[in-house]
């Protein structure tokens, strides 16, 4: 008995030895950061009152794991905030006789602040070397708005010291969905009202971001 007790003692410290050296090797391959983007060539209709050139600053967060030491898959969270509208919105005037005909989207297309989340291929071909490129694909949502987009990035971890900021640029692109809701009046009176069916509108965005790792 005294003998299959020891047994089982060894095996469970050696199990316990194992799973620790698992968990620390895959901590050793995690990386977290943090930091600041700039947004720009944002769509107008991100904006309630659309003035045009519209730019926005997010603070983001990203959690990676090394598949290999040339492969990242990451995952990050982004807080956005667009550049107040200071232009006022011209309403076209409302026709005795005629039609007129607007695009109207989702409810939720001028939420600001809004959230983003994207998850990203890193393809890091030198990672060896001090000052580390990277290359990025990536799928993500932008929360409020509606929309799915994809992303494509070129970055590079600079070293500062024992920190390797990273300094990026990213494109992404979307579809807004839309709906072009026509208005016919007669002697001043709406007679027709006729909506068309849902339509999409291509856009893109840019952001130039620098994150900090501050874990791994």
């Amino acid at each position: 008995m005294r003998v299959r007790n020891l047994s089982f003692l060894i095996l469970s410290l050696t199990a316990a030895s194992e799973l620790e050296a698992q968990a620390f090797a895959i901590r050793d391959r995690l990386t977290v950061d943090a930091g600041l983007a700039f947004l720009g060539s944002v769509p107008d209709e991100f904006e309630s009152k659309p003035c045009g050139s519209l730019f926005g600053l997010s603070a983001e967060a990203g959690l990676g794991f090394e598949v290999s030491s040339v492969v990242l898959v990451e995952s990050s969270l982004a807080v956005s905030a667009l550049r107040p509208a200071t232009c006022d919105l011209d309403t076209p005037p409302t026709p005795t006789d005629g039609s007129l005909t607007r695009r109207v989207f989702s409810d939720g297309i001028a939420t600001n602040p809004f959230l983003a989340t994207t998850h990203r291929l890193v393809i890091k071909p030198w990672a060896q070397t001090d000052a580390s490129p990277r290359a990025s694909v990536g799928l993500g949502r932008l929360w409020g708005k509606g929309a799915w987009f994809w992303s494509v990035g070129f970055g590079l971890r600079i070293p500062v010291g024992k920190s390797h900021p990273l300094i990026e640029v990213e494109r992404m692109g979307f579809s807004l969905q839309f709906s072009e809701v026509t208005t016919v009046w007669s002697g001043g009176e709406v007679v027709a009202v006729d909506t068309s069916p849902k339509m999409k509108q291509s856009e893109s965005m840019w952001a130039i971001r620098l994150r900090i790792p501050v874990f791994g």
